[in-house]
């Protein structure tokens, strides 16, 4: 059975991809898996998830659902806790938050001294944003046993959302000193510093990161980010497309990869990661956005109002973005006054 203990943050490991859920044979393995541990089948499940792992011996997401199975197989938790867990799984990876967290709401009402679903439910709270609650649960963990390093890569990862820098730096080194192969925690600390400008040290995380895990499609993309800021465009590119590779349906790598394009003036292959990234998750706004600054450059202007217009209408009040939500307001105002607008003739 394998021991290593990874706290990957399955919000990393979600894709807006439908019932694809992740690339290729490996995500069709954790996918039956899911499904056969919500019938309580855990033998099926334990195989699946198995030869998910083989094809990726680092993959935090295999490793961690077969320790719940080998959990309950120890008696650690119940089966009926266990598929709780996995319903909520279910519902996360489909973007369903609402009732994925019923179900790991019940998990834990069930078993309140389990420590993994509330790791999966402090990830269902960051991937909603609601980073209030999941930082209880970050503390709740770290309260709980202070020697688990999850506990402490996920408060971290609230402190980096909320940006509280410093913070995070401490939380992803405490995971790292409990556990050195934690390659998730790298990155998170490599993004940390990413965030603060320090890009040598970021560089140097996600080093480390793909080091221990070469296939981490995150850490790709993570460093790609740094090469971008640095306007190193070739080895972002090349980062990007690794990530691409190793995940067809990762869509930050498509939308990063176009914005390297553009600055390229590599306008048609910017326009084809844009609408890639847009046909695996059509709510992924920022490349609505980057459409639209493409179209602006081609003097497109129906085009570039339609994507600004596509861009307001997701975005919605997302405080990260009111610049951006500015500048598209003025753009659409302009686009439009350029269609519509007319000689004014007295008479």
């Amino acid at each position: 059975m394998l021991t290593k203990v990874f706290g990957f943050i399955l919000g990393a490991v979600l894709l807006s991809s439908g019932a694809a859920f992740a690339a290729g044979e490996r995500g069709e393995f954790i996918y039956r898996g899911v499904v056969y541990a919500m019938k309580a089948d855990f033998p099926s499940a334990s195989a699946e998830f198995r030869q998910a792992y083989q094809l990726n011996r680092f993959d935090p997401e295999a490793d961690f659902y077969l320790q719940i199975i080998e959990d309950i197989r120890q008696g650690l938790v119940p089966s009926s806790t266990a598929v709780n867990i996995f319903k909520g799984v279910d519902y996360f990876r489909k973007k369903y938050h609402n009732p994925a967290l019923e179900e790991l709401d019940s998990a834990i009402e069930a078993s309140p001294g389990y420590i993994k679903a509330y790791l999966i439910r402090c990830n269902i709270f960051l991937d909603k944003a609601d980073y209030r609650s999941a930082g209880a649960d970050g503390e709740k963990m770290v309260g709980m046993d202070s020697s688990y390093a999850p506990g402490y890569n996920a408060r971290g990862r609230v402190h980096l959302e909320t940006g509280m820098y410093e913070k995070a730096l401490r939380d992803f080194g405490s995971a790292i000193e409990l556990d050195e192969d934690y390659s998730e925690a790298y990155d998170n600390r490599g993004n940390a510093y990413f965030r603060l400008g320090v890009f040598d040290s970021a560089l140097a995380d996600f080093n480390e990161s793909l080091r221990i895990d070469p296939f981490y499609v995150q850490a790709y993309n993570d460093r790609g980010n740094v090469f971008l800021r640095l306007k190193q465009y070739a080895k972002a590119i090349a980062d990007y497309s690794r990530a691409i590779e190793l995940d067809p349906a990762c869509v930050k790598a498509y939308n990063n990869r176009g914005v390297v394009f553009r600055r390229q003036e590599k306008y048609m292959d910017a326009l084809n990661d844009f609408n890639m990234a847009l046909k695996i998750d059509p709510g992924f706004f920022a490349a609505y956005f980057n459409k639209a600054l493409v179209f602006d450059k081609l003097f497109k202007g129906r085009e570039a109002a339609a994507a600004y217009s596509d861009f307001l209408a997701r975005a919605g009040k997302d405080v990260q973005q009111e610049q951006n939500i500015a500048y598209a307001r003025r753009r659409l105002a302009f686009w439009r006054g350029q269609e519509t607008g007319k000689d004014i003739v007295s008479e």
